[in-house]
């Protein structure tokens, strides 16, 4: 008897096929999609996912320039603004950790500059595991005027004293 299930899709979650010879676990899932209303994509989805393939390319170039300039200029600003932080260049993606050890590895004094201070919300190192102490995770996918103002809070209430 195999169980097991693909699930795969660009478009959403809950826009999947499931692969499976299990009958009654297909079915059994099948059914819960439907009690959830998840059953269908929908109406756009298939005709966006066919454009985002075929036609979206000078898009997708835009986007990349955008998105590497952005992370461009939360790397200087963060060397230029809040020393001893660390960004750790990226590989394939928006999302950039920065090593706050120098500042501290307590995230309460993380969140107390971050969140209260600074009112910038990012992911804390600890959600990924008890090695992410430390660190952060910023999302530089975002429209150039407001990270500027994001990094800008964050340097104004810099603890300028390290551990």
């Amino acid at each position: 008897m195999k169980t097991g299930a693909a699930i795969m899709a660009p478009v959403s979650f809950f826009d999947f096929p499931v692969q499976n010879d299990n009958h009654q676990l297909r079915q059994r899932f099948k059914d819960g999609l439907q009690q959830a209303g998840i059953h269908n994509p929908t109406f756009f989805s298939v005709p966006a996912l066919e454009t985002a393939y075929t036609a979206c390319d000078d898009w997708l170039d835009e986007l990349r320039a955008y998105l590497t300039g952005n992370i461009a200029f939360t790397i200087d600003f963060i060397t230029a603004h809040m020393p001893g932080l660390q960004v750790v260049q990226p590989e394939g993606t928006y999302l950039l950790w920065v090593d706050c050890s120098a500042l501290s590895t307590d995230e309460s004094d993380l969140t107390e500059w971050l969140q209260h201070q600074s009112r910038v919300s990012v992911s804390y190192g600890t959600s990924f595991g008890t090695d992410g102490a430390g660190y952060i995770r910023l999302n530089v996918a975002t429209p150039k005027p407001l990270l500027e103002e994001a990094l800008q809070r964050m340097a104004d209430h810099y603890p300028r004293r390290q551990k």
